[in-house]
């Protein structure tokens, strides 16, 4: 995820998002003889098409008003990948409908968007303006309509205006953050995951975040556009730990898509008008998270300022459904320190709480590489959570 807001910068760069599905592994490139052909099906919307106004009314506005065949956005897409390279596979582009029986490959590629979040909050005098759009670099077969892999990818914008943002204004946002005049876009985003995955012909056990809770407490730090929205914040918490997990250890990690799909499957049309409904596979192990709660504590105070201690704590409990075999079960904690300076009197708790929330995430997720004593105390409360930290990780090396 990025952040970028023109008039500070409230969230540090984060990496991509980075999930796979069925198919998709993390190996050596040159364990695979030949790259596999990809046919690339261009620009698609995640769920019911005719949803898609309600769904993503910026981003679907953008598309209805574009009369252009192809679209701006498939055009954009097309000449990011022009001279794409990827030694695992190799793109081919304006085929889709070439593929048949006799093709080298059944595996399809669409640029997948399966979230468009805009949220406009008052703090103070001003209005606080979030732009986030989410999607995935969606490898399917397309002639037996399952999903090979996935890798999501989030761009956001944050910036707080004087006046209450129009609609014109955030359409002009949402275009930016796709073709680019923001320092970012999600195409980029897009061709530069797609330049850093694997493709695997097989993986033995597939892990997912199955169900994120949300304790009573943890309510009281939520912003109003979270309070009344669990299934925002659920997806946004699952996402985040998969990514993180993937991310750090290498491994696919199926989607928390409760948002985006129903029972095992996931709806999507592509560019050319094609109309899908794709399988998602079973979990072998499955990640259960609880937002506990969040704390807020005034650690030093001078005349130039306060500084606070923003807390995030977060229960992770790793399963095996069949067997009910817990591997991981505790709480994990940490602190960010915020310097608030004299005389600010709007201070965006929210934005310091999900700094705080996704650095513990990001710390978790590596300390399983070669878990640490001294990181379990401190972060868990007993040196004795090292050994669930380590049986965890070998799960995860089961999965790779």
């Amino acid at each position: 995820m990025q952040v970028f807001t023109r008039t500070r910068l409230l969230l540090a760069k984060l990496s991509l998002l980075v999930f796979a599905f069925m198919a998709a592994g993390f190996i050596p490139h040159e364990t695979l003889a030949d790259p596999l052909p990809v046919y690339f099906g261009g620009f698609a919307f995640v769920g019911d098409y005719s949803a898609k106004n309600k769904l993503y009314p910026h981003t679907a506005a953008l598309m209805d008003a574009d009369t252009n065949k192809p679209s701006q956005f498939d055009r954009d897409l097309q000449r990011r990948l022009q001279s794409f390279n990827n030694a695992t596979f190799s793109l081919e582009l304006n085929k889709l409908g070439a593929l048949g029986p006799k093709s080298p490959s059944a595996t399809a590629l669409a640029f997948a968007l399966d979230r468009e979040t805009v949220s406009i909050e008052r703090i103070g005098g001003q209005y606080k303006l979030l732009v986030e759009l989410s999607a995935q670099a969606l490898f399917f077969d397309f002639k037996e309509y399952a999903v090979v892999a996935s890798f999501p990818m989030t761009v956001q914008y944050i910036d707080l205006k004087k006046h209450e943002p129009t609609s014109a204004e955030i359409q002009s946002i949402v275009r930016d953050l796709y073709l680019g005049n923001l320092g970012v876009n999600i195409f980029d985003e897009f061709v530069g995951t797609l330049k850093n995955v694997s493709l695997s012909p097989s993986i033995s056990r597939r892990i997912r975040v199955t169900a994120v809770s949300i304790e009573e407490e943890s309510r009281l730090a939520l912003p109003e556009s979270l309070k009344s929205d669990d299934a925002a914040l659920q997806a946004f918490i699952a996402r985040e730990f998969g990514k993180y997990l993937s991310k750090n250890q290498h491994i696919p990690v199926l989607p928390y898509a409760v948002d985006t799909a129903v029972g095992k499957t996931m709806a999507m049309r592509i560019s050319d008008g094609s109309v899908y409904s794709l399988k998602i596979p079973q979990e072998d192990y499955a990640i259960q998270l609880g937002l506990v709660k969040f704390k807020k504590v005034e650690f030093q105070k001078t005349a130039a300022g306060s500084s606070f201690i923003y807390g995030a704590f977060l229960r992770v409990k790793a399963v095996e459904p069949l067997s009910g075999v817990a591997y991981f079960d505790a709480t994990i904690k940490n602190g960010a320190t915020k310097i608030i300076p004299m005389g600010q009197d709007v201070v965006d708790d929210w934005a310091a709480h999900q700094e705080s929330l996704l650095a513990l995430i990001d710390s978790f997720t590596k300390q399983l590489s070669n878990p640490e004593a001294e990181w379990a105390e401190t972060h868990t409360g007993t040196k004795s959570n090292v050994g669930n930290m380590k049986n965890f990780a070998k799960v995860l090396q089961s999965c790779k």
